[in-house]
């Protein structure tokens, strides 16, 4: 019998597909050995990184995991307000951290099945100046204390380098980067290299980079190039994906409705989906 087709399957190579099936099956069948934290990170707002998590989040929602993601950027164009639009929640991640309620209980279930949301609004930003005990290590033991059996979170970080972010990393086992290829994103990169730098040697020494995304990337420019090139000689282990530029993923946060079910046959939704198999496999891979 051939097996059921998997959603975006015709956007994954055959030899990837090959692959992705069993990592799949690995990953539901035990998830407390395969989860990991993915924090999405640039310091640099317009990179993509809102982007980035929610759509890699729905694309293994649909794949049928359970996935949490936790939306740790106080900005109105979050991942919560994506998702949730106008809905105000009272238990969010500003609570967790000021001790009002755990993560679970902060924890809600979106319109997708098997996407889970851990929403944030403007006060999240307290954290950054509220000078609370075990702020760079709250998150991670949020998470390593949860009764939900996730089988992958993504943390949406803030686009600055302060507590909020600080937190997100050291909770975080690998990062995934999107940038945007047009210069300005890379010395924020640079920012972003020695402040990862810092968590690992002294609060995280696991955390690795997972994948680097250039978002709105036409592939065409000689600037676009040589970035690629730099990225390379200074990320060497890790991954590059390159997103195209995609009108729908500026027109999806306006619907509610993630890429993938907004626009399931666009190029960037490809794209996003070579990316988020890549993850599945190398993760079980490494196991």
């Amino acid at each position: 019998m051939a097996p059921s087709p998997l959603a975006f399957q015709e956007h994954l190579p055959p030899d990837v597909l090959k692959q992705l099936r069993p990592a799949l099956e690995a990953i539901k069948s035990s998830p407390k050995l395969f989860h990991t934290t993915y924090g999405v990170v640039n310091q640099k707002g317009g990179a993509g990184k809102t982007a980035t998590a929610v759509t890699v989040a729905a694309i293994w929602a649909l794949w049928g995991l359970l996935i949490r993601l936790i939306d740790s950027d106080p900005q109105m164009s979050s991942a919560t307000y994506w998702l949730l639009q106008e809905l105000i929640l009272e238990l969010t991640l500003r609570g967790m951290y000021f001790g009002e309620c755990t993560l679970d209980q902060a924890t809600v279930q979106t319109s997708m099945e098997g996407l889970l949301l851990v929403p944030s609004y403007e006060n999240l930003a307290q954290v950054e100046y509220a000078q609370l005990p075990d702020t760079n290590i709250a998150l991670r033991g949020a998470i390593a204390d949860s009764a939900i059996p996730a089988h992958m979170s993504l943390i949406d970080c803030r686009p600055s380098l302060g507590a909020l972010t600080a937190s997100a990393l050291v909770a975080s086992d690998q990062l995934i980067i999107p940038l945007n290829p047009s210069g300005m994103d890379l010395p924020g990169l640079v920012e972003l290299s020695k402040t990862r730098a810092v968590i690992k040697k002294r609060l995280n020494p696991g955390l690795s980079v997972a994948a680097l995304v250039l978002t709105q990337d036409t592939g065409q420019t000689t600037l676009a190039g040589k970035i690629r090139e730099q990225l390379a000689v200074d990320y060497p282990d890790a991954p590059r994906f390159r997103i195209p530029p995609s009108v729908r993923i500026r027109e999806a946060p306006l619907t509610g409705e993630p890429l993938p079910t907004f626009a399931p046959r666009s190029t960037a939704n490809g794209a996003y989906a070579l990316l988020a198999a890549d993850l599945l496999i190398r993760r079980v891979a490494a196991a």
